[in-house]
């Protein structure tokens, strides 16, 4: 079985995927795939597995990177997100991503 990185730094990307995956899905009614997520955000792949991997495990998102209900209810409440992801979050404000930084 493998286990799930629960880091903090897993923590905050996976905050961070879920936004895009959230802001892509309300902007464009669109759901982003593996090698576009990639893409857009530079990072390594295994980055990215890591945090596939924790959203799957807290129910955040299924295989296809649709929203469960969890996820969904998450976004929405900025004191939960906060509380598993480490990072802030409010849909009604721009939020800057780490790869619009570097």
């Amino acid at each position: 079985m493998n286990k799930i990185n629960e880091s903090i730094e897993v923590r905050k990307d996976a905050g961070e995927i879920l936004i895009l995956l959230f802001e892509t899905l309300n902007k464009e009614n669109k759901i982003l795939n593996f090698k576009e997520i990639l893409k857009i955000t530079r990072w390594s792949e295994n980055k990215i597995n890591e945090t596939i991997k924790f959203l799957l495990h807290t129910k955040m998102i299924d295989e296809n990177y649709n929203f469960k209900a969890m996820g969904m209810i998450i976004v929405a409440k900025e004191n939960m997100f906060k509380g598993v992801f480490i990072i802030e979050y409010n849909p009604t404000k721009k939020f800057k991503f780490s790869w619009e930084l570097e």
